[in-house]
């Protein structure tokens, strides 16, 4: 038909300092013209026609037309007097980078085949599935363009970034150009550093040009402004000025120096990277790499264990890895696991920022990066940290949140259920649950021996389900309690409905905290559109069941449970057992164990423990067996028990003579039925001394037993003991009042306050109160919000 199609390609080249007058006016003077193009000829006429005018829009489908194909940067076009709409290319769909991509790698096994290239034929889903393992090139490549330079460069790039800079272009310089490259080099990387501290001025103008129209590394992209063509080229010239300056290599002090200054900065973390690279890559400067990273990391660890803060090496040398090289596996290995060991101790202090889940969920990240690079590696590490005790459970929450399955982790977490943290919120119970129903290994059910025996065996699921006490112990050790969350969800409910009954004033104190579970907007809202539309009605409803597809852990104890199952035997031949092969060994005072639970009355052997053990145990024996019976997993929760934050958090004493905050809330906790037992445990306290080494736990303790109340608790007998004036007082609330006034620990204070309030009616909301302003001076975030919890 004689349609012209002008494309004007390189406008945005046109620096915007130079004169563009007389270019705009022939585009103008172009696109007022209409235009013919003459078949015959091969060749462009003006019109005599209506309708060629280039700049055309009244009817799509005739006429000419021009495109401008060039960046929009700097308003290259304003001049122009038609009107330009403005197109991006459209990115390419999922389906059509595959078919791009497989296209490609057909067409590159065709050229190998009829070049005669030695190698095997590539797989034609190759590219496409290494573009979208790395979702940073997935979005370059769907952009046409760019998918074009990407498949050019395939299988042409080195591994390591730091490789391609090293033997980029500039190496061949002085060969092209005659230019001297080790001078340009020394005069680029102090560009680069300076560019990477702050903007260009007139000294580095001077060297602009040059660099620009000579060397070609300088990009001009405004007035004045200039840029290295590629943002990596000058992060890689940076890392070399940290190891050379002047022509001359710098001494492995000025280099750490240079690197630990740096090391903090956010905007130097690539070209540390690229320094790490150089360093590695280089045979005599390997000695001075391996130096340097021991150096970095026994600062780190020499700072974290003085200040107890966060790491930051670790993590910058984990995203430096794809650069480094190693001139062995074992040198390379022994590194990762050093980088494990320092992620695991920041992981594991709950003192510092492994509070926070944020925290926690960045060090899970690295581990995986660390997993995925070095995955037999990482799993050799796990199974030496999860076979100590120690480590076990901050292990177990690692590996369960990457999901992990390893046969040997199985077996080692079936191993040591009973070092499960509720710090972690039981993770070896979590990952046991998921490895038994997520994952389909048949070694699995190898492992879990009594799943594996009972399952086949139809006549002993019965004989347990109608045994009560068999059906708890079963449940207690091995699960196979179907609806387990039944309990927690009506907790859950009744907390909900609690907070939501309260007033606008009286949620106050507590919004924060819900706030970041539920909405910061309006968490109230949102909670009760919860209830109303997530929460089943059958919550109420759905009973416990007994089911050996949900059987997930193993026992020291199966062989012998199994054997008492097939001759349906009591658990009382289970007990009597286990009495006996105690008693028959011998143990020192702290390891001794009495078995409680043979006869019908738990209150007389609970009082037979209190007279045997407890009353001549030393007070950290008893600390430490009460907060591990109250850390034990519930099957079956009070509705009042509400999972305040303070749940994850353990509590670091500032006082060797202070007694843990868990205790108390453990002793308050105890059936009235055995009360004695608080009794018992103070007594032994008050005959150790305790409450004269810290006298500030008198009224916290004469608090604890104000609240009992039961036939066999004597509250005045201890009374006469800790603080004898009491009894003699007429008014005993405002004496106790009074005395907590006095109190100088702002924790213990506020505690006591709120103890107070629950019986003095008349004092109660000034009291409340009082110990809700208190919090706001404690320094720890997990004792401010375990009082709220408690006010509340």
């Amino acid at each position: 038909e004689g349609n012209i199609l002008v494309i004007f390609e390189g406008l945005d080249e046109v620096p915007v300092h130079v004169d563009r007058s007389d270019l705009i006016k022939e585009i103008n003077t172009l696109l007022e013209r209409g235009i013919d193009y003459d078949v015959m000829h091969d060749k462009l006429t003006y019109s005599i026609y209506e309708q060629k005018e280039i700049h055309n829009t009244r009817d799509p489908t005739i006429g000419n037309r021009f495109i401008i194909t060039s960046r929009i940067e700097g308003n290259y076009f304003e001049d122009i007097k038609f009107f330009i709409p403005r197109l991006t290319i459209k990115d390419m769909s999922n389906d059509a980078l595959r078919l791009f991509c497989s296209s490609y790698m057909k067409c590159i096994n065709e050229i190998s085949v009829k070049t005669r290239r030695v190698g095997k034929e590539s797989n034609i889903d190759q590219l496409y599935d290494e573009i979208t393992q790395n979702k940073d090139i997935f979005h370059l490549a769907i952009n046409p363009q760019l998918a074009s330079g990407i498949t050019a460069v395939y299988n042409q790039c080195e591994e390591r970034l730091v490789t391609l800079y090293i033997d980029s272009p500039t190496n061949y310089l002085d060969k092209d150009f005659q230019l001297n490259t080790t001078m340009l080099w020394s005069i680029l990387k102090q560009i680069a550093e300076y560019l990477h501290k702050e903007s260009i001025d007139e000294l580095i103008t001077k060297l602009v040009g040059i660099f620009k129209y000579q060397a070609g590394l300088l990009n001009e992209f405004g007035h004045n402004s200039f840029r290295f063509i590629h943002r990596t080229f000058q992060e890689y010239l940076a890392a070399k000025n940290i190891i050379i300056r002047y022509g001359i290599e710098q001494s492995e002090s000025m280099i750490y120096a240079s690197i630990h200054n740096k090391i903090n900065i956010s905007n130097w973390r690539v070209p540390l990277s690229m320094t790490f690279g150089i360093l590695s890559k280089s045979a005599e400067q390997s000695l001075l790499f391996s130096n340097i990273i021991r150096r970095l990391l026994k600062d780190e660890k020499a700072s974290f264990n003085m200040k107890s803060s966060t790491l930051l090496v670790p993590f910058v040398i984990i995203e430096s890895l794809n650069d480094m090289y190693f001139s062995s596996k074992d040198i390379e290995h022994e590194l990762i696991r050093n980088l494990a060991d320092m992620l695991l101790s920041d992981y594991a202090n709950m003192s510092g920022f492994s509070r926070l889940k944020e925290h926690q969920e960045l060090i899970q990240s690295y581990f995986l990066k660390l997993k995925r690079k070095y995955n037999n590696t990482m799993a050799e590490w796990f199974i030496k940290k999860i076979n100590h005790e120690d480590d076990v459970a901050a292990c177990a929450n690692i590996v369960y949140q990457m999901k992990w399955y390893n046969r040997k982790f199985h077996e080692i977490f079936l191993k040591n259920l009973h070092n499960d943290s509720i710090i972690w919120n039981w993770p070896i119970d979590s990952i046991l649950r998921f490895y038994s129903n997520e994952i389909t290994d048949e070694t699995i059910l190898t492992q879990l021996k009594l799943k594996n025996a009972i399952s086949k065996n139809p006549e002993l699921i019965k004989f347990i389900v109608n045994s009560e006490t068999w059906l708890l112990l079963i449940t207690a050790l091995y699960g196979g309690y179907k609806n387990y969350k039944t309990q927690s969800s009506i907790s859950e409910y009744y907390e909900i409905a609690q907070f939501l009954e309260l007033t606008s004033s009286e949620r106050a104190p507590f919004t924060f905290y819900y706030q970041e579970i539920w909405d910061r907007d309006d968490a109230a809202y949102s909670m009760a559109v919860y209830l109303d539309t997530k929460v089943t009605k059958e919550r109420w409803s759905k009973k416990p069941l007994f089911d050996t597809n949900d059987i997930y852990k193993e026992s020291f104890f199966t062989n012998k449970i199994l054997e008492l199952l097939q001759e349906k035997k009591s658990t009382t031949e289970l007990t009597e057992d286990l009495r006996k092969q105690i008693n028959s060994q011998k143990l020192s005072k702290s390891e001794k164990v009495e078995i409680a639970g043979t006869a019908n009355n738990f209150q007389y052997q609970v009082a037979v423990l209190c007279d045997k053990c407890i009353s001549s145990s030393e007070p950290d024996q008893i600390i430490k067996s009460l907060l591990k019976i109250s850390d034990t997993i519930q099957i079956y929760r009070s509705v009042r028990g509400y999972p305040w934050v303070t749940d994850i958090f353990t509590f670091k004493l500032n006082n060797d003579n202070d007694i843990p905050i868990a205790l108390f809330n453990c002793l308050e906790n105890i059936n009235t039925k055995i009360a004695y037992l608080v009794d018992t445990v103070s007594e032994t306290f008050l005959k150790n001394g305790c409450f004269k080494k810290n006298p500030e736990l008198i009224s916290l303790v004469v608090l604890l037993h104000f609240g009992v109340t039961s036939n066999d608790h004597d509250s005045f007998g201890i009374y006469r003991k800790l603080l004898p004036e009491l009894v003699e007082k007429s008014d005993v609330k405002e004496f106790l009042l009074e005395r907590i006034q006095s109190m100088c620990n702002p924790y213990y204070k506020s505690r006591a306050l709120y103890q107070l309030a629950e019986f003095y009616d008349e004092k109660s909301y000034e009291l409340l109160n009082e110990s809700f302003i208190l919090t706001k001076k404690y320094s720890k975030a997990n004792f401010k919000v375990s009082n709220i919890g408690k006010n509340f």
